[in-house]
């Protein structure tokens, strides 16, 4: 799991819904509009389809689909705009990427409605990388999905994604993963102050994520202390080979760290191994680690 720093909540990706700009259209006279019409038949999208996949955005959004007709023409414009760009995102592959012979992934396992198409292509790009960074992880996730804020579990209201041990799947949170901009941007600030490492906010996230599926393999696999965890053993063995102690995690790694305890000091310091701007001597020597276990062990 991946929290934003606490007491900061972000509400930048809800449209404003004010009365004094009001459209005043509903959303069938919207979608009957000529405009509209002409773009999906350009674009071979049927109306109900684009229906469909609005409603979904304003679910996402946590807009109530009654408050159509009081948002701004140039906010309907925009969440039809996304709502498009979801459902083509959604219905065809990333390009260039076999994502299944990449990650072992079937596509059966992929529901990744309510991404832009550019934060589609970095979570898939980011999950292949990973994957082939560590080999051994293939096959080893089961499934990628996303998840609107108000299905998402009340302990996990407020984190960007989590990963679930029992099901080997990531969830996105739409909170944060519902436009393009209301990742990055939360990650970015939350990194500047040092609460997480430094890198590409949808990339460091599938990643954090992806580290917390590769802590479980490896006990899967066997490696791992009397209490039945890797990272409560490992992280003073890897914080004293660079030379640090205990105290320096926030230091070296992040806050979120030391909120969490080893397993996110684990997420965080291999994430940022594998998708950091810089990876700092802690990330290196981890990756190094989790490589020679993974490659004994298998």
């Amino acid at each position: 799991m991946l929290d934003r720093r606490p007491r900061r909540e972000w509400a930048g990706d809800m449209p404003k819904v004010r009365r004094s700009d009001a459209s005043r259209r509903t959303m069938k006279e919207f979608l009957d509009g000529n405009g509209v019409k002409r773009t999906l038949k350009a674009r071979g999208i049927s109306k109900s389809a684009a229906q469909s996949a609005l409603s979904e955005e304003l679910r996402s959004r946590g807009i109530d689909a009654r408050n159509w007709p009081h948002l701004s023409k140039a906010s309907q414009r925009s969440l039809f705009s996304s709502a498009l760009e979801g459902l083509r995102a959604h219905s065809k592959p990333v390009r260039g990427i076999d994502l299944e012979k990449a990650t072992g992934i079937s596509q059966a396992g992929i529901s990744l409605s309510g991404l832009h198409g550019r934060t589609r292509r970095a979570v898939l790009s980011s999950l292949k990388s990973s994957i082939g960074e560590l080999p051994a992880m293939h096959g080893k996730i089961s499934g990628i999905a996303t998840c609107r804020p108000s299905d998402a579990p009340e302990n996990l209201k407020n984190a960007y994604a989590w990963y679930d041990s029992a099901t080997k799947t990531i969830t996105l949170n739409l909170k944060f993963f519902g436009r393009d901009s209301s990742i990055r941007t939360p990650y970015l600030e939350d990194a500047a102050i040092g609460y997480h490492p430094k890198g590409p906010g949808v990339e460091m996230i599938l990643s954090h994520e992806f580290a917390h599926a590769v802590d479980d393999e490896l006990v899967r696999m066997g490696v791992k202390s009397a209490d039945g965890s890797v990272s409560s053993f490992i992280q003073p063995r890897i914080m004293h080979d660079c030379g640090l102690s205990m105290l320096d995690v926030e230091r070296a790694v992040s806050g979120y760290s030391v909120d969490g305890g080893p397993p996110e000091w684990f997420a965080e310091a291999l994430a940022e191994a594998l998708s950091g701007d810089e990876p700092r001597p802690v990330a290196r020597e981890l990756l190094k680690w989790v490589k020679e276990q993974m490659g004994a062990t298998q």
